[in-house]
């Protein structure tokens, strides 16, 4: 089977890189953008913030040594990765808002699990348990979440050229 060319040799005379009309009417405040920016904002940050003390929380309160901290780690990232790849066949069965809401439900309960997880002194089995619904969580709705804010958007404002002009 022989591939055929498909890029054009030359543009057409009214090719545009920016389209004329409409361009003055977008804008980045508009209450969709924003609160789904902050959705994914929060939630990078709650990833981050386990990145970052994770050391401590695993090594330090926890007791677990370097090997057993490798393997937490290890069994997030995997946690990550199998989150990420089931969500497109999760968008199969329920809607973007749906899942959406339910990583954030599930942000909510792992807040409140670590609260009750350090009050009532549970085992560290539970701990192990909420940074892997981190996981779960930020996997699973982050890319549906800047998907919703950006739908909205067209490609020329999501270039730099009309920021500046």
């Amino acid at each position: 089977m022989i591939l055929r060319e498909t890029k054009l040799n030359e543009l057409p005379d009214n090719y545009s890189p920016l389209p004329q009309t409409g361009l003055l009417q977008e804008t980045f405040c508009n209450y969709h953008f924003i609160s789904r920016v902050t959705i994914a904002s929060l939630s990078s940050t709650v990833l981050l913030t386990y990145v970052n003390v994770s050391p401590i929380l695993i090594m330090g309160q926890l007791g677990f040594d370097r090997e057993g901290y490798s393997s937490v780690i290890a069994v997030t990232s995997l946690i990550s990765m199998i989150a990420s790849f089931l969500a497109p066949f999760a968008l199969k069965h329920v809607k973007e808002n749906t899942l959406m809401l339910a990583t954030q439900g599930i942000f909510a309960l792992v807040a409140i699990m670590l609260s009750l997880v350090k009050v009532l002194n549970l085992g560290f089995e539970w701990s192990l348990l909420c940074f892997g619904l981190i996981c779960v969580a930020f996997a699973m709705g982050y890319g549906v979440t800047m998907n919703q804010a950006l739908s909205l958007i067209h490609v020329a404002q999501a270039s730099p050229a009309p920021l500046w002009e």
